[in-house]
């Protein structure tokens, strides 16, 4: 009830919006086809996707129709992602969320707001993605969206890991983590396993980092081969530093593996960069500078700062190994600069410790002091004790909550059990000693249920008979008979008939039309539902080459434009006629159509002189039944529970006297649904038609 609530308040805003910028349902439906084609195109060509996006925004522009122009700009943006091309980007994001929010888009607001933030730190920009992020934490706090939530609590907590706030970091990690896994989103409760194994491993706690390392490994889905080759680098990195060598390559060379299997460049930059790293511990420099320099080479087409300050970082240290003074300071330096701007204390501590080693080696005592102090100052504020404890505190105080809410759930239900017992006692003994009272109550009180059931019943029958009628629309314009048009009027087109050409196309035009405006409706029109019925014939007689005749036999009784039958109801058997009776038959055949009045019902009746059910069946591997047939009968039953019983469908075999197929007659009822405006017209003659045990049904 609530989600139909949410759905329907949905579709009221919608409407709403587009009544207020005053555009037609024809140009929101193209803007639309034209960023499907964006999207389509993003992971193709993005320079293609930028066209029909600035299609789409020029559109919109032009109808003043802000919705679409913020999502143009938004598939602008991540066309340029893909490209990585953050500054033009940026612009793009930034231009999209201000348009979102003019129009209080409040998820699009929140998606567009994370997305920048995502853009903020790639650069660098710590400050700008921590501020998109928190206020993309407040929109989605708005929705209750607790996945955009969970989302934004790992990003925050990425920024704070960042800046070296591990207190900060693992607080929003451990929020991340409860929300994650009460959606039970097994990817994200993952990933956030393994950022808190990233803490601990910067705190130089290996077997805490392995543990929640395994546990996110435990987790990974083999489907997503990028997050199972990322646990498995971290858990080399791991190993490496706390010595076991042996094992930390046999994991790096495994997640290396995986990455060239699915073309992850950054992963396999990532692999060879640690395992240059593990090369220089172990002394093998020329090994080390080779792994190096194949990392570098992917990061500078990557163009990601933090790779970069990491591998001339790596580098440098190689060198100093190497004895190579001069350029491992050099490369010292140039990593000091990149990190100063990323605002990786981690990183710049163990710059400021090579450069003292170096600058020790070759008597340069000032400068050694001078960064020995620098890398003291800042592992001070990495190392602090309390915050070490805190850390700790929260990974107690999370498991004791999750102990904790199992057994108040537990106890909530042992609690609900026993209220509804006593709630029960309580029914029968008022029961028992006000029966009289209570037996007056109940009776109202079940012909009010009776009322509310009938009510909800009515209410199904009518969405399911809504569900249907789109089901059956969906037969009647499906891929294969759309095809099969296009391709009659192409073969018009190719013998030049351009009278012909011009004529069909304007009935399948027509067709379309009357099909997507007459599936609003529940019942139209009988000249509507047979004008419809005409159009489809004359494409299937264009289609099969003019090879039977259609015939339509109304009572002149009936009112065709005030009398209203369920819309596409007749089509399906007409079809049904033509593939399985007409078509395999030699020569010409003929179908007709008959309606005939019979008080409040129409007898319906659609005859061929094909070849029969039972030869059709003959020429099919299987007993083939007609999916479109087998939704027209659920639909007439609907029909029938809805507006009063009718004669059922029959299925009539003709035959000739020595028992040959002649062809094949159905036959069903229809009850009438009379307009309000015929009412007034015509009271006297609608009272006839009053069935004596079902209400007619009056459709304004």
């Amino acid at each position: 009830m609530k989600k139909s609530y949410i759905l329907f308040l949905a579709v009221i805003c919608n409407c709403v919006n587009l009544l207020s910028q005053q555009i037609s349902k024809t140009d929101s439906l193209k803007i639309k086809s034209i960023y499907d084609e964006a999207n389509r195109y993003l992971d193709i060509h993005t320079d293609t996707a930028r066209i029909w996006a600035s299609k789409g925004i020029s559109l919109s522009q032009k109808i003043k129709y802000d919705r679409g122009l913020a999502n143009g700009f938004f598939y602008i943006a991540l066309s340029y992602d893909i490209d990585n091309q953050l500054d033009s980007v940026i612009i793009y994001y930034q231009k999209s969320t201000r348009i979102f929010q003019k129009i209080n888009a409040q998820k699009a607001s929140a998606v567009t707001l994370s997305n920048l933030g995502d853009i903020y730190f790639k650069k660098g920009n710590v400050d700008d993605a921590f501020k998109s992020y928190n206020e993309a934490l407040l929109f989605f706090e708005s929705l209750n969206q607790k996945e955009g939530i969970a989302r934004t609590y790992f990003n925050i907590g990425i920024v704070f890991k960042q800046n070296g706030n591990y207190q900060l970091a693992t607080d929003y990690f451990f929020r991340a983590l409860q929300l994650s896994e009460s959606i039970r989103d097994t990817i994200k409760t993952s990933l956030t396993l393994q950022e808190i194994g990233n803490i601990y491993l910067r705190q130089k706690r290996y077997d805490k980092s392995i543990h929640y390392y395994l546990k996110a490994l435990k987790l990974s889905s083999s489907d997503n081969l990028n997050i199972k080759a990322g646990l498995i680098c971290n858990l080399g990195a791991a190993y490496e530093h706390a010595g076991n060598f042996i094992k930390a390559v046999d994991y790096y060379n495994e997640a290396l593996v995986i990455y060239e299997k699915i073309l992850n460049k950054q992963g396999m930059a990532n692999i060879l960069l640690n395992l240059g790293e593990l090369c220089n511990k172990q002394k093998k420099y020329n090994e080390a500078l080779t792994y190096n320099s194949k990392s570098l080479e992917i990061f500078k087409k990557l163009n990601d700062p933090y790779a970069l300050a990491f591998v001339f970082y790596n580098r440098g240290s190689i060198y100093r190994g190497m004895k190579l003074y001069d350029k491992a300071l050099g490369l010292f330096q140039n990593a000091l600069e990149k990190t100063k701007q990323l605002k990786d204390k981690n990183l710049m501590k163990n710059i400021a410790q090579e450069m003292s080693l170096v600058y020790d080696t070759i008597r340069d005592y000032k400068h050694a002091y001078q960064f020995y102090k620098l890398n003291k100052t800042i592992s001070d504020s990495l190392n602090n004790d309390e915050i070490t404890r805190k850390i700790t505190t929260l990974e107690l105080q999370y498991e004791f909550d999750k102990k904790q809410k199992i057994s108040e759930f537990a106890q909530k239900q042992k609690s609900i059990m026993f209220e509804a017992k006593l709630k029960r006692q309580r029914i029968i003994l008022k029961a028992f000693l006000l029966s009289s009272t209570l037996l007056i109550i109940s009776l109202l009180a079940g012909f009010g249920y009776y009322r509310t059931r009938q009510k909800a019943k009515l209410r199904a029958l009518e969405i399911e008979l809504n569900k249907n009628i789109q089901q059956a629309l969906s037969q009647q314009m499906n891929p294969h008979f759309i095809f099969n048009c296009l391709n009659s009027i192409k073969g018009l087109i190719i013998d030049n008939q351009v009278e012909q050409t011009e004529k069909y196309f304007g009935v399948f035009a027509n067709l379309m039309r009357k099909n997507l405006e007459y599936s609003q409706y529940p019942a139209i029109p009988i000249k509507d539902e047979v004008d419809a019925l005409k159009l489809y014939v004359e494409l299937e007689k264009l289609r099969f080459k003019n090879k039977f005749t259609f015939k339509t036999a109304i009572d002149e009784d009936i009112d065709q434009y005030n009398c209203k039958i369920p819309s596409l109801l007749l089509q399906p058997f007409v079809e049904n006629a033509i593939i399985h009776g007409i078509k395999n038959k030699t020569g010409e055949g003929n179908i007709s159509l008959e309606m005939v009045l019979n008080k409040n019902r129409i007898l319906c009746s659609i005859d061929d002189d094909g070849v029969g059910r039972k030869q059709d069946q003959d020429t099919k591997l299987n007993n083939h039944k007609s999916y479109g047939t087998l939704l027209t009968q659920r639909r007439l039953e609907l029909i029938y529970e809805l507006y009063g019983k009718a004669k059922g469908l029959s299925i009539i075999d003709k035959k000739s006297s020595d028992d040959f197929p002649t062809g094949t007659r159905i036959e069903f009822e229809i009850p009438i649904i009379v307009s309000l405006q015929y009412f007034s017209m015509s009271i006297v003659r609608i009272l006839q038609f009053w069935p004596k045990h079902v209400p007619l049904k009056i459709v304004s």
